[in-house]
């Protein structure tokens, strides 16, 4: 995985879909139409007096008030859902509905509709699972390639001369939905097909992933096996995987981790 060092660090190092930047964007765009309410209000009032002489009655100030109260309260739930949304989990239908509701709402200022979120906020809020889009997504998976250019580079000796190759499959899977390539099955060395479910597993239950939470062993056996049962990891490799218990070898590793933490 050292073709990672190919990867722009932001977005090898992401965690939820929004940048924090973006999410400042958002919260200060909120604050900007919340002032803006207010200071429509203020014009307004001015202009009676300054035009028309005439002082806005209690009713109408109240009514002025409501409307800020009402937007602004608005403005504090759509931004607590777009928090929810902002994490990198799968999202359900409900979730797509709120991103629909926020995509299509604008606070009318005056004649003036302003949207609260932008074509390109909106779609990355719609990620349906994860915290990648699809391009950062290709760049990610572009650390394979990086990785097997600069291997293949390297005059290997006759036994090790498969390792490039090795290293490009480990993230095929066996029914042709992996990448870089596509692969399926009998065009994956069985090296990689090794590789794909060690590495699977160590993504599962590394505690140094800043994207993610590390999920305990079983949990992530479970997976595997789920995997397998899809047709995507190698039935027999995942078999002796179990029996073997390749796991403890982590275990020892995590210990010294948790010490030096």
């Amino acid at each position: 995985d050292f073709g990672k060092i190919g990867v722009r660090e932001h977005i090898l190092q992401k965690e939820r879909k929004l940048f924090p930047h973006q999410l400042e964007q958002i919260d200060s765009r909120f604050k900007s139409i919340k002032d803006k309410l207010y200071i429509h209000i203020l014009e307004s009032y001015i202009e009676k007096l300054m035009l028309k002489n005439e002082y806005p009655n209690k009713e109408t100030l109240e009514k002025y008030k409501q409307e800020v109260y009402k937007v602004s309260q608005e403005l504090d739930t759509f931004f607590q859902v777009i928090l929810d949304l902002n994490e990198p989990s799968v999202i359900n239908s409900d979730f797509f509905d709120k991103v629909s509701e926020i995509a299509t709402t604008q606070v009318m200022i005056g004649n003036q509709g302003i949207p609260i979120l932008s074509q390109e906020e909106i779609e990355i809020l719609s990620i349906k699972r994860g915290s990648l889009s699809a391009q950062e997504r290709i760049e990610i998976e572009s650390h394979v390639t990086h990785s097997y250019n600069f291997l293949v580079q390297i005059p290997w000796t006759s036994e090790l001369k498969n390792i490039p190759e090795i290293v490009y499959g480990h993230h095929e899977r066996l029914d042709g939905s992996g990448y870089p390539r596509k692969l399926v099955a009998k065009n994956i060395p069985v090296q990689a097909k090794m590789m794909a479910i060690a590495d699977v597993f160590d993504a599962l239950v590394a505690q140094d992933r800043p994207y993610k939470k590390a999920i305990p062993y079983e949990r992530a056996l479970h997976i595997l096996d789920d995997e397998v049962k899809m047709g995507k990891l190698d039935a027999d490799l995942f078999k002796l995987f179990v029996e073997a218990k390749v796991w403890n070898l982590t275990r020892k590793t995590d210990t010294e981790y948790n010490k030096v933490a």
